[in-house]
């Protein structure tokens, strides 16, 4: 019996396995949760009399970022299913190997854990939450106009990554809710500069060179081309540095931090020129790598910062 002929007849939890492997990597996962919320929870911190991190409120809140990523990838499945079967015929989704249906329950878990951690942080966290459960569920029904937002790709990466600040808020309440009434200033530059962090890691993950299109999938080279896609991934990743460097700079952030976010800032703008000369398969998967660096390295980074204050 071939290996995928086993895996179709295997046990339910296996198979789940065999997804997450597939498209929910759980190391990388875990990860992404953890630089997404680590960095507001820290901020946090540095408002006058906020209390000291506690380890079971920043564990559950990297477990509710984490399941909130899984439930975006259950609406990206189901959203995007047939459209996927095409393109990627490959997927064990595409191929039945796991179905909608086992989703749904997965689902079901995800959002009941959700719930039961929200409402353990506190009831600003979970009000936040309701928000981004709000938000992710227009994300799904494409806020009833899919047909315009795939017209126009640039509202669609803005649109959808507006949940970033919003799960970034409920970092920052799960330390303090008072951190939301307090510097406003800089909790809009952290913001920004969280989001800014993630849109250029969209967009460098999907920055292809030609022989990696798709004309099932999308991309920002194959709708913008080449050169204006490398524009607004180095655009994103100034806007990123300029509100985390600023926010530094206000929290009398010393010189290696900053120099932190020069470093990496360099580093992508490397990358995205380098593929802008040489657009080649693997130097787009070099782009798409350096992309998910320059964020983890922006956020863990200010994570580490904000903790020494």
């Amino acid at each position: 019996m071939s290996k995928a002929a086993s895996l179709e007849n295997s046990s339910l939890p296996r198979r789940y396995l065999a997804y997450f492997a597939q498209r929910f990597p759980l190391p990388g996962a875990g990860v992404y949760a953890l630089a997404l919320v680590a960095a507001p929870y820290a901020f946090a911190g540095t408002i006058p009399g906020a209390p000291q991190p506690s380890a079971p409120r920043a564990l559950a809140l990297f477990l509710l970022a984490f399941l909130v990523l899984l439930h975006l990838r259950i609406f990206d499945e189901h959203k995007d299913f047939q459209k996927d079967r095409i393109a990627y015929p490959d997927r064990l989704l595409s191929r039945g190997v796991i179905t909608l249906a086992d989703l749904r329950w997965l689902l079901l878990g995800a959002l009941l854990l959700e719930t039961c951690l929200a409402i353990y942080l506190g009831w600003a966290p979970f009000l936040l939450w309701l928000a981004v459960l709000a938000w992710s569920t227009l994300m799904y029904v494409e806020f009833f106009v899919g047909s315009f937002l795939n017209r126009h790709l640039l509202l669609y990466l803005l649109t959808h990554q507006l949940l970033v600040p919003l799960l970034a808020l409920v970092g920052v309440a799960a330390r303090s809710w008072d951190s939301l009434f307090s510097g406003a200033v800089n909790l809009l530059l952290l913001l920004l500069g969280v989001m800014g962090a993630t849109v250029s890691y969209e967009l460098a993950r999907k920055t292809w060179s030609p022989d990696r299109e798709n004309d099932h999938a999308d991309s920002y080279t194959s709708a913008w081309g080449r050169g204006p896609a490398v524009a607004a991934g180095l655009l994103a990743g100034l806007v990123c540095g300029a509100a985390l460097g600023l926010l530094a700079f206000r929290l009398g952030q010393g010189w290696p931090l900053l120099a932190c976010y020069a470093l990496l800032l360099l580093l992508l703008s490397a990358a995205e020129i380098l593929f802008l000369a040489r657009p080649r398969r693997g130097i787009s998967k070099l782009l798409e790598a350096v992309g998910a660096l320059f964020m983890l390295g922006m956020l863990l980074a200010s994570t580490i910062a904000f903790l020494q204050l």
